[in-house]
């Protein structure tokens, strides 16, 4: 009971998304948990570590909550860390429109991740722009996007193997 009354609200996030990976691997004891960061309080990284936590348990709208909730604390997302996490729960959600409108301004940044490249590349053929498509499926291959990559980003769900289906329709992902 100690850990109980002197946790504060990141350590129960943090504990939360230890139970579902190291620990018990129980959503119910991590959402309890995530339950118990939110009354002690909020703030950028509960918020991010409870859209982690809530996407892996397969509660994807709570995650999407969260993980907004995160990104509004800190819109300038050095790292794309945030918004990576928001991008892989809206494309399991095929909330397409809505990637659009959160990575579409910043797409050509030279630091913009290679999975969110990935997943916009497949955005952009699936809505008829097959050369912008073909242009950031390269450039992503250039950093290193692979299946293997994708598999590991999705945590080998089916997710993943849509993602890969999606973008050999562009081109291979040799």
């Amino acid at each position: 009971m100690l850990f109980i009354e002197c946790g504060n609200a990141e350590d129960f996030a943090l504990k939360a998304l230890m139970e579902l990976l190291l620990l018990s691997n129980s959503c119910e004891i991590a959402k309890s948990d995530a339950e118990k960061a939110l009354a002690l309080g909020g703030g950028v990284d509960v918020y991010t570590i409870l859209g982690s936590v809530y996407s892996r348990c397969g509660d994807l709208a709570t995650s999407v909550r969260f993980t907004k909730m995160a990104l509004e604390l800190v819109p300038n997302d050095n790292g794309w860390f945030i918004t990576n996490n928001l991008v892989s729960a809206l494309y399991r959600l095929a909330r397409y429109e809505d990637i659009r409108d959160l990575v579409e301004e910043n797409i050509e940044a030279e630091d913009m991740l290679i999975t969110i490249l990935g997943v916009f590349a497949s955005i952009e053929f699936i809505e008829g722009n097959k050369n912008n498509a073909e242009r950031l499926l390269k450039r992503a291959k250039s950093q290193g996007l692979d299946k293997e990559r994708i598999r590991a980003w999705f945590n080998a769900t089916e997710d993943g193997d849509k993602l890969i289906a999606d973008l050999l329709k562009i081109g291979p992902l040799d």
